[in-house]
């Protein structure tokens, strides 16, 4: 939230549209900034045609500002209004809209004159303004998700400012199966792995490797696994000699510090495990934890 003073306010245009008195006020704001175009759009029911001929049409007066991606894509279903293609054109359009609305209009909107009038009848004060605090991340993300984005060919930049957030906090092979949708979603023949660089070089997200393995003490040469208590950790496929020999290389690795290898052989456990498996919603760091905790191996000295 946005706090003002003693006052709280939205700190997304979802949160502003949401609340009527703002708005109202918004969208007077946007007047001001010929942006109110862009609302409408945003708000508008699906109608491929009408919004074509308003939006999408290169010669209309409020031709939206969108990627060549976007663009193309319409401009390929012009005359096809009942093509089922338009309902990813038009939500990949509203993405775009919404995150130029964030990222240009909304810090503008807590500065104009329409909420500082606003603010004042909500028993605000002018200095108000000169302490603002907020809890915002900057822009949502906004232009530097836009161009990394714009670059891998994902239409649904919601999703993957979700999936960057959650690839720093869960890694790679946890975060897979999501990658996988987002890509699947707009047919892109991506690896997961190279759309996890493009973010990663990019700063959308921390590599995986940074973060510090959890110790385990003293180097050790051999480990020994306990069954049952493996199965209170979560790993629900432990038939025959693999899946236990790939544990084993996973915790020598980690013993190691090398949470890249054993992150690889985690990859490789997950693959032999069933879907509704809870390691498919962990961490390598948070498994090391619990199996460490339920005492599910040991690490014999060489």
């Amino acid at each position: 939230m946005l706090r003002i003073g003693n006052l709280e306010y939205p700190d997304t245009t979802e949160g502003i549209l949401a609340k009527s008195s703002l708005s109202k006020l918004y969208r007077a704001f946007l007047k001001t900034r010929h942006g109110e175009y862009m609302l409408n759009f945003y708000e508008a029911k699906i109608n491929p045609e009408r919004l074509y001929n308003q939006y999408f049409d290169p010669n209309s007066i409020d031709a939206l500002n969108l990627t060549d991606k976007t663009n193309r894509a319409a401009q390929a279903l012009r005359g096809k209004w009942d093509h089922k293609g338009w309902a990813q054109v038009i939500k990949a359009a509203r993405n775009e809209i919404y995150l130029l609305l964030d990222s240009n209009f909304r810090n503008d909107f807590y500065n104009s004159k329409f909420f500082k009038a606003y603010h004042l009848k909500q028993g605000g004060t002018e200095a108000d303004f000169n302490n603002k605090r907020t809890t915002e991340t900057p822009d949502a993300m906004g232009s530097p998700l836009m161009k990394v984005a714009n670059r891998l060919g994902v239409t649904n930049y919601e999703a993957l400012r979700v999936y960057a957030i959650n690839l720093e906090r869960k890694g790679g092979e946890a975060m897979r199966a999501a990658g996988q949708k987002i890509l699947s979603a707009d047919r892109l023949r991506l690896k997961v792995e190279t759309m996890n660089e493009v973010l990663f070089e990019n700063g959308l997200a921390k590599r995986p490797d940074i973060v510090q393995p959890e110790p385990l003490g003293a180097e050790g040469a051999k480990v020994v696994l306990h069954k049952k208590l493996l199965i209170l950790c979560g790993f629900e496929n432990l038939k025959g000699a693999k899946p236990l020999e790939r544990i084993e290389q996973m915790v020598l690795c980690m013993q190691r510090k090398d949470k890249k290898g054993a992150e690889l052989v985690f990859g490789k456990l997950l693959k032999d495990e069933p879907k509704s498996s809870f390691l498919h919603n962990t961490t390598i760091i948070e498994l090391m934890k619990t199996m460490k905790k339920r005492k599910a191996f040991e690490v014999l000295p060489a």
